[in-house]
């Protein structure tokens, strides 16, 4: 039995820079207009979706 969850993060930089870490290899800010071009999974490109229409599951 597989169960597939998923997690996303909304953030603002505050200072300092993105560094990578035993669990990435690669990491970047990106403004929202760039995102329709990035390469993610449904389940992570949904997120994404219902964060640019204000129609995000959780609460601030």
């Amino acid at each position: 039995m597989r169960q597939e969850f998923s997690v996303c993060f909304l953030a603002r930089a505050t200072a300092g820079r993105p560094t990578v870490s035993e669990e990435s290899t690669d990491v970047r800010w990106f403004r929202p207009a760039e995102v329709d071009s990035l390469p993610m999974v449904t389940g992570i490109r949904k997120r994404v979706n219902d964060w640019r229409e204000g129609t995000m599951p959780a609460a601030r």
